[in-house]
């Protein structure tokens, strides 16, 4: 068991390295530099631009700048954000909260509604709602997210003005009740997202087991339908549909990025978002660095928990 666990713990550190190691080559590699945004600015020259690359080491080889971050980083420096004026660590705490509370509604709203739609699925499979509800899903998850943000902002926050279209809270910075008003269009967008896809695996997951020995030994036994279902059915469709989850979840984070920005929610997407276009090398390596390092932390808890359900995967 201990061995089994440091294998996986060297696993996710490789999956962290790598990845943070991508990110922070191929930032360096796009066009412009962090400095690019005031090369415009009549105040400012070549040789003074030149002058901030020296300052801060972006003239360096790659591989020099790269330990030198490596080092900071173990010593909980995560650089300064050129395009925000304010260290790094400073700007990922504010935004982390919003995306956490994002994600987090998102994905229990959405994980309900996808195990709730995907079994009623495969309760009526053949019917005529089966195959309604299968081609809507499929329809859903086959749009880009941006699009399906875009068209639920244009929807319910411009046409009917039901909710506020961007933010996190009004110009007066209400409570709790202008943060949740503001919440429902972005997580609804991801929630809707997560939905149309765990739908399809878990309807696909219960049908697989529809003809196992144990439940056909229940109908022989006289068991109500929703009784098998409820006992027997969902229960051993659980463990594929948790593993889905992981699946999900860079998914998930990729799609936050997008609905971040169509909506200005003031999360880790919008950071990485504007961080880009303004090549803050720092900011993007950093949001890598986080957002890895969440996906692998969350996948080994589905893992655990997965173990725990089933203990014949313990020894996978």
């Amino acid at each position: 068991m201990g061995r089994a666990a440091v294998v996986r713990l060297l696993h996710a550190l490789g999956v962290i390295a790598v990845v943070v190691t991508l990110t922070f080559a191929l930032a360096r590699l796009l066009p412009g530099d962090p400095f690019a945004s005031i090369a415009d600015h009549p105040s400012v020259d070549a040789a003074w631009r030149a002058r901030l690359r020296t300052t801060y080491g972006f003239d360096e080889p790659l591989l020099a700048q790269f330990v030198r971050w490596c080092g900071a980083v173990l010593r909980g420096d995560l650089g300064y954000s050129f395009s925000a004026q304010r260290p790094v660590r400073e700007l990922l705490a504010h935004a982390l909260p919003w995306t956490l509370l994002l994600s987090s509604v998102a994905l229990t709203v959405g994980g309900v509604l996808g195990i709730a739609l995907g079994s009623g699925q495969a309760v009526r499979r053949g019917g005529w709602a089966d195959r309604l509800t299968g081609s809507t899903t499929l329809v859903l998850a086959s749009i880009p997210d941006v699009v399906v943000a875009t068209a639920v902002l244009v929807l319910f926050g411009q046409r009917l003005r039901w909710f506020p279209i961007g933010g996190a809270t009004g110009l007066d910075g209400g409570g709790a009740g202008d943060v949740a008003r503001h919440l429902v269009l972005p997580a609804a967008t991801l929630a809707l997202l997560v939905a149309v896809t765990l739908a399809r695996f878990h309807r696909a997951a219960m049908v697989r087991g529809a003809d196992a020995d144990y439940l056909l030994a229940a109908r022989a036994s006289g068991l109500s339908r929703w009784r098998i279902f409820w006992r027997h059915a969902l229960p051993n469709a659980i463990a594929p549909t948790l593993t889905v989850i992981g699946v999900l979840l860079p998914i998930l984070l990729t799609g936050t990025i997008f609905v971040e920005k169509v909506f200005a929610w003031p999360g880790m997407g919008s950071v990485l978002a504007n961080a880009v276009l303004a090549r803050d090398y720092h900011v993007v390596t950093a949001v890598a660095l986080l957002s890895t390092t969440a996906v692998v932390v969350a996948s080994a808890a589905i893992d655990a928990l997965l173990a725990w359900l089933d203990p014949r995967t313990r020894a996978r």
